[in-house]
């Protein structure tokens, strides 16, 4: 199975990031004001070069848990190396979408109505809750992870699944 869905997962990947990386963006210019940037988030990526390794390295993660899953049908630890890659993956296209004066939340009717992260988190109490969400994250994976192991740690049998 995880042939099929890595494969249909890699096509899908690839065309979602071409046509991300060759759309046209809103580029900050002001407080108020944006303008259109043809290949704004190919820009972003090669202006935001550790955010691009970082996609690299979450890439090939995600591959190398899929691949090895697919070869190795007793190894299970493909969603390690996946998830780990999917979250570096996220991250970068969380820069690339919020960083570099790019407006991560586009307005197609008027552009002056799109939200960046300059015009958006200006208040004391948007950087206050954006801040302790920053100190929780690492929390919540960490549960995620012992939380994942604990499930793990006693396999499924076929009478189990039976019932």
């Amino acid at each position: 199975q995880a042939t099929i869905n890595g494969a249909v997962f890699v096509v899908l990947f690839l065309a979602f990031l071409a046509v991300l990386l060759t759309q046209r963006g809103l580029t900050q210019t002001g407080h108020d004001t944006f303008q259109w940037t043809e290949y704004k988030y190919l820009h972003n990526a090669i202006d935001l070069w550790p955010a691009t390794i970082a996609f690299a390295a979450g890439v090939a993660a995600v591959l190398w848990g899929i691949g090895a899953t697919a070869c190795r049908k007793a190894w299970r630890g493909g969603i390690w190396w996946a998830g780990a890659g999917t979250i570096l993956v996220v991250i970068s296209l969380f820069c690339y979408a919020g960083f570099n004066s790019t407006a991560y939340y586009p307005s197609l009717l008027d552009a002056s109505s799109s939200l960046s992260i300059r015009n958006s988190s200006s208040t004391e109490f948007t950087l206050t809750v954006m801040s302790w969400v920053s100190v929780i994250v690492p929390f919540v994976a960490a549960y995620i992870i012992v939380a994942w192991r604990k499930m793990d740690s006693v396999k499924v049998t076929a009478t189990d699944s039976a019932h």
